[in-house]
């Protein structure tokens, strides 16, 4: 699919396009003829329901926001039961994301950045847009750029708007910044990876910035009500690099480029104290004899926090990662998978590191 005033979809990856709807703008030829090198009067977002073929949402740059339930052969505006709900009918629509649980959930997001309105807009219907509901609170008085729901938790929702990301663990009702290491930044998209589960984050001048959210996607209220929890961990390689990468280049800078370095190897470990708990919190790693393979004990703090276990010298299977706080422990179950193998330079990916089978 693809907007311009209309809605155009191809069947065959682009070679050929069809309209599949009727001019979804005001068509203002004041605003379309105006001056400078923008255009308005166009589709600025646009998104197919996961949960069903044929809803597709379309939102404009002049505020209107159209459903199709069938394909495209009849759409259904609803941009005045968003302004019902506060949405100014005229502010530029800068996300449609229908939900990956409910046909008739969607979110929209509008902005008002071109009239210099810093209002945060977030929008949520359950009926195929007949009614709306403002989710704001908490956000800052900056303009949205994007609102996603996550994949595997549909209480989980992430924003960007001016100054960065914000998450809410409710379906919107409350929102709080998602900063860490990050800096304020105007965040203008916002995806997530649907192999690796990371969050991605587009900017506009400060670089695109990814992160874990697995915790998230498995915090609840039950889990933020516990003195003491540990999250389920992803399986991970006993070694995520190559081995040639402890070759090293031998001071050889002719083919030197900018690098991103990979997360550290070994198993991720996330945990939640809530800060009931005075004692001071260790993490242990046993094999499956019982075992001790890893200590380590953990900074005072409170809310989410995480280690990596260095798996380099683990060998591969299951291991019980407990977290223990005085009298409190959990444990959950970590796996070391088979360390990656990159078959390069014609190495016996069957032995030892740089034998050759030549």
């Amino acid at each position: 699919y693809t907007g311009a005033q209309k809605v155009l979809r191809s069947v065959d990856r682009g070679k050929n396009w069809e309209e599949i709807s009727p001019d979804l703008t005001d068509n203002d030829p004041e605003k379309i003829h105006g001056k400078g090198h923008i255009r308005y009067c166009t589709v600025t977002t646009l998104a197919e329901s996961p949960v069903k073929a044929g809803i597709i949402w379309a939102g404009t740059d002049d505020g209107h926001v159209h459903v199709t339930r069938d394909h495209g052969h009849t759409w259904k505006e609803v941009t005045a039961a968003l302004a019902e709900a506060g949405a100014p009918a005229g502010m530029w629509v800068s996300r449609v994301f229908p939900s990956a649980f409910e046909a008739g959930t969607a979110y929209v997001s509008k902005s008002g950045y071109t009239d210099d309105i810093m209002d945060p807009h977030i929008y949520v219907t359950t009926d195929f847009g007949v009614t709306w509901k403002r989710i704001t609170s908490g956000l800052p008085q900056f303009p949205v750029s994007v609102v996603i729901e996550d994949h595997r938790n549909p209480n989980l929702l992430f924003a960007g708007n001016d100054n960065g990301v914000y998450v809410s663990l409710d379906r919107g009702e409350n929102w709080e910044a998602l900063r860490a290491n990050m800096p304020p930044a105007v965040v203008r998209d916002i995806m997530i990876h649907p192999r690796e589960n990371d969050l991605i984050v587009g900017t506009y001048g400060r670089a695109a910035w990814i992160t874990d959210i697995s915790p998230l996607q498995q915090m609840t209220p039950e889990i933020i009500k516990k003195p003491l929890h540990l999250f389920t961990i992803e399986p991970k390689p006993q070694m995520n690099f190559s081995q040639q990468a402890m070759w090293g280049n031998y001071q050889m800078t002719g083919s030197n480029h900018l690098l991103t370095p990979n997360e550290p190897n070994g198993l991720e470990i996330w945990f939640y104290r809530s800060g009931t708990l005075k004692d001071e919190a260790v993490i242990t790693v046993t094999d499956s004899n019982g075992e001790k393979r890893h200590e380590q004990k953990l900074k005072s703090g409170t809310g989410v926090g995480k280690i990596y276990w260095n798996t380099m010298r683990a060998q591969p299977g299951k291991y019980t990662i407990s977290i223990t706080c005085g009298s409190v422990t959990e444990s959950v179950t970590g796996t070391v998978l088979e360390q990656w193998r990159w078959p390069v330079l014609n190495y016996n990916t069957r032995g030892g590191l740089g034998i050759s089978e030549r």
